[in-house]
C-alpha cells in the first residue's frame, strides 16, 4: 500500500478522492450491519493520510 500512496494516490485532488470514496460507498455491504460514517474520526484520518501521502 505504501507504494500506491507514494506513486499515485497522494497526487489525487479532493474531487478525485471524493469520487473514489463515493464509488466505494456505493458498493453493497458484505454484512447487513455494514455502514460508512463520513464524519467519523477514522474516515477523516484516512482522508487526511491519503491527501498528504502519509503512511
Amino acid at each position: 500500500m505504501v507504494q500506491v500512496v507514494e506513486d499515485s494516490t497522494q497526487y489525487l485532488n479532493d474531487s478525485d478522492l471524493n469520487a473514489v470514496a463515493s464509488y466505494l460507498k456505493s458498493l453493497p455491504a458484505k454484512a447487513s450491519s455494514g455502514h460508512f460514517d463520513a464524519g467519523s474520526k477514522a474516515a477523516n484520518q484516512s482522508m487526511q493520510a491519503l491527501s498528504i501521502g502519509d503512511t
